[in-house]
């Protein structure tokens, strides 16, 4: 089973302004951005209430984000499919070491995109290339269903419709 938790701001004020100035520089119509981290947990079975108020608190942490700051010009970036992070090994030690039903916990980086205008699809591709590691990240785009799948199968994205990925 899957669960996804959605965190407080991820990235400090400060990371969020640089990564504004560096996609303002070759798309001026963006006027801000929030950051904030997707947790996705896959449980060995089914967990309980108690199981998932630990690992909500485990996962709770950063300053909170002011309400509204959501957007419909978004992506995630994740971990390379195929490979587990530092974050996640050391998260998935941690819900273990709590007695939690763990199979793995991985973290992806949610960016919202706030534009004068709305932003066609292949923006958003544009924008999002400047902001990740293509050695070591992958892009997803408002599919958060797909993502749960992928993220969790410890790298065999069978499950995972590849056409929602940057080649």
């Amino acid at each position: 089973m899957i669960h996804y938790h959605f965190s407080h701001v991820a990235l400090s004020k400060n990371q969020e302004e640089k990564l504004l100035k560096r996609i303002s520089s070759s798309h001026n119509q963006i006027n801000n951005l929030h950051t904030q981290y997707i947790h996705f947990a896959e449980f060995i079975n089914e967990p309980s209430s108690d199981e998932i108020k630990i690992l909500e608190n485990l996962l709770t942490y950063g300053e909170p984000r002011e309400s509204g700051s959501t957007s419909k010009h978004k992506f995630i970036i994740i971990p390379r499919f195929g490979t587990l992070s530092p974050w996640a090994s050391k998260a998935t030690d941690i819900a273990k070491r709590c007695d939690l039903n763990i199979k793995k916990i991985e973290r992806g980086l949610l960016v919202n995109l706030f534009a004068d205008n709305d932003l066609t699809q292949k923006e958003i591709e544009e924008i999002s290339r400047s902001c990740y590691d293509r050695m070591t990240e992958t892009i997803i785009y408002n599919h958060i269903d797909p993502l749960k799948r992928c993220i969790c199968n410890t790298g065999r994205s069978g499950d995972c419709d590849r056409s929602l990925l940057i080649r």
